[in-house]
């Protein structure tokens, strides 16, 4: 094309067999776990597992982009195509011991489609202004099944959900008193879901039905910055975000559960001091939510999945602080802090392993939301003629957390810690790189996820990942 058009064109393909993540392990106390009471073994060992089904992590991702850019005399559009699939097929062990008590074989096959048109440009040399359209199409199937051998128990759902969004945006940014920036926008935001859903118990089919809603919503931006020099940033925002509604697809539930919104509210600074060796960020933020969406496993989750619910309010308060130091050349320090306060403001779910407890979770803490977690990292970069040496270690802590909207202790988290190395090769001239590198250093016994459902499959722990060594090489051509 002419020297004001670019093309670019992009691949990618990921593939994975493992069992990562998927290897459960049965914890204390056991009475809730009727595979335990049947006789089945929980050997001894946190990382120790005997198991009738191995666990399986089979996943196949790949997509392509094409993006073109050209430059009119006003303004700059870009066009960008992509499309994406991905198959997904997993195998779990569900009750962690050797009998074959409860398996699950989850199955998802997705296909998206997008297509994003943007204008920028610049009026004035002060107002700089960007808009555009979006639109998206993804198509997926899911399959869970779940089986109970002994009772017998075999439920198998299946799901076709057809998913439409739509979204119109501007933003335009006005500099004023020179050392002053104003920046106001707007999203408009459609999206259509549709859901077939079927539910076969022990090979006869249960539930079946058909159901589609749609949501829309208009969201601002406002963004007021100061920039006393070019090496001091201060600003405050205000946003809403908007997330739309959908369906459980693994569960019979026909109704789709409500969209949920937040107002996102955040004051920060950026400097760099020092000659530019010292860099430091940081902000304070409070998230409003509004219908804000959880997972919560109830009494009527039988096939052991849980389902969306909109817990009414929640708040999120916190403040974070991220620097970087370079005291010497080649030498780079990094500090990052941040601290949470979160609130469920309203939520009534009824815990299915107490259901004689108050259903009433409001003042909870949100699942997942550790109240400090730390990261510290020091590399220095030694140079061989062409080739760059760089060592790495890294340090992160998070406090405790839980996995449960019910604040329940057999799936609270306690505080941890992981320490991982890394040691980089780069040749620059002929664009190679090696990397080896050390996770979890200490051996750290974490969870992913910790998970309670008495009756069915007792206490279960996902332990994260041990200590691993491994390797990359990069090339770039």
């Amino acid at each position: 094309m002419n020297g004001n058009t670019e093309v670019l064109f992009s691949g990618d393909y990921q593939g994975e067999r493992s069992s990562r993540a998927w290897a459960p392990k049965v914890v204390g106390p056991f009475a809730g776990s009727p595979a335990v009471g049947a006789g089945g073994i929980v050997p001894r060992g946190d990382r120790v597992v005997n198991f009738d089904r191995r666990p399986r992590n089979d996943t196949r991702v790949a997509g392509g982009t094409v993006q073109i850019d050209h430059q009119f005399s006003a303004f700059d559009l870009v066009s960008i195509s992509a499309y994406r699939e991905s198959d997904l097929k997993l195998d779990l062990d569900l009750d962690g011991t050797d009998l074959d008590f409860v398996t699950n074989s989850p199955r998802e096959n997705s296909r998206t489609w997008s297509q994003e048109l943007r204008a920028s440009g610049e009026w004035n040399e002060q107002i700089e202004w960007i808009a555009g359209v979006f639109y998206l199409r993804e198509d997926v199937e899911q399959s869970f099944r779940v089986r109970i051998p002994a009772l017998p128990f075999d439920d198998k759902t299946n799901s076709r959900i057809e998913n439409d969004a739509f979204g119109i945006f501007a933003e335009a940014t006005i500099e004023f008193l020179d050392d002053f920036a104003f920046t106001a926008g707007a999203r408009y935001s459609w999206e259509r879901r549709e859901n077939d859903f079927a539910e076969n118990l022990n090979g006869a089919r249960i539930l079946t039905y058909v159901d589609d809603d749609e949501w829309n919503n208009v969201s601002p931006r406002f963004v007021l910055e100061w920039k006393p020099n070019p090496l001091v940033r201060v600003y405050a925002s205000a946003t809403i975000g908007f997330k739309a509604g959908g369906y459980n697809t693994v569960v019979g539930q026909p109704e789709p559960f409500d969209p949920e919104t937040l107002w996102a509210y955040e004051v920060g600074a950026r400097a760099m001091f020092f000659d530019r060796r010292v860099r430091v960020s940081g902000a304070v933020f409070f998230y409003d939510y509004d219908d804000i969406q959880l997972n919560v496993f109830t009494p009527a989750t039988v096939n052991l999945f849980p389902q969306v619910e909109n817990a009414g309010r929640a708040t999120v308060a916190g403040g974070e602080i991220s620097t970087r130091f370079y005291p010497v050349k080649n030498f780079e320090l990094e500090l990052n802090l941040t601290a949470l306060h979160t609130e469920i403001g309203k939520l009534r779910a009824v815990d299915q392993n107490e259901p004689a407890a108050n259903p009433d979770r409001s003042g909870n803490r949100l699942p997942r939301a550790p109240t400090l977690s730390f990261f510290t990292a020091a590399q220095y970069t030694f140079s061989f003629a062409s080739v760059e040496l760089t060592p790495r270690v890294e340090y992160m802590y998070r406090s405790k957390i839980y996995f449960s909207v019910f604040q329940d202790e057999t799936t609270r988290e306690a505080a941890y810690g992981i320490l991982n190395a890394r040691l980089n090769i780069s040749v620059p001239d002929v664009g190679m790189e090696l990397g080896f590198f050390a996770r979890n250093l200490t051996d750290t016994l974490y969870a992913q996820n910790r998970v309670r459902l008495d009756g069915q499959v007792g206490n279960l722990a996902f332990w994260g990942e041990p200590r691993f060594f491994g390797f990359e090489a990069t090339f770039n051509y």
